[in-house]
């Protein structure tokens, strides 16, 4: 009988830790929530940020703070009151919004949700690439006008550090058109299905 007590306790505290792992989050400030400005504007749009915690932005990308911006977001965001955008340029390679993630190897799920900028001046067809590392997750493509909506891709690692990225695919239309993002994650599959 002791021997299956102790059994039983030893397999609750595996999944008790396997449950730890998993509320652990992969990527840091996924809805891009921590930005110290927020506070002094509701509509504003900031370039190229360098104080957002855990995200880089380089070229065109930035963050819109609270719907109704001169981007003409679509409302409501998914996840708080602020998202980052992806906007066309005539070097579209230098425009990218990325993290470094660790992974401990297995399988995992991407998700986000992903809009199209409205007519008012300007679009929202845009074509991105989402990498890990060099590793092509999935291309998509905005659409003007285009509502959030999610999307979930599966995919497998090797242990190690990665860097996510959210990139302006080289083919993307011509034009000033701009795609918002918010709520990005990784889950760990084997873990969040325990």
């Amino acid at each position: 009988m002791r021997t299956r007590t102790r059994l039983v306790a030893l397999t609750t505290l595996l999944l008790v830790a396997s449950v730890q792992r998993a509320s652990g989050q992969i990527v840091q400030n996924g809805s891009f929530e921590s930005l110290p400005h927020t506070s002094t504007c509701a509509t504003c749009y900031y370039y190229n940020p360098t104080d957002v915690p855990s995200w880089t932005f380089q070229g065109n990308t930035g963050i819109i703070s609270g719907p109704g911006s001169n981007f003409n977001t679509p409302s409501p965001f998914p996840d708080g009151n602020q998202v980052a955008f992806l906007q066309s340029s005539a070097n579209p390679l230098a425009n990218q919004f990325y993290q470094s993630v660790v992974l401990t190897g297995g399988d995992y799920t991407l998700s986000y949700f992903d809009a199209g900028r409205s007519t008012a001046c300007c679009g929202g067809n845009t074509r991105y690439d989402v990498f890990l590392g060099s590793i092509l997750l999935t291309q998509q493509t905005t659409a003007t006008d285009q509502a959030f909506g999610s999307h979930t891709i599966s995919f497998s690692a090797a242990p190690g550090t990665y860097q996510l990225s959210f990139t302006l695919d080289p083919s993307t239309f011509v034009g000033d058109n701009t795609a918002f993002f918010d709520q990005v994650k990784i889950a760990d599959v084997l873990v969040d299905s325990v």
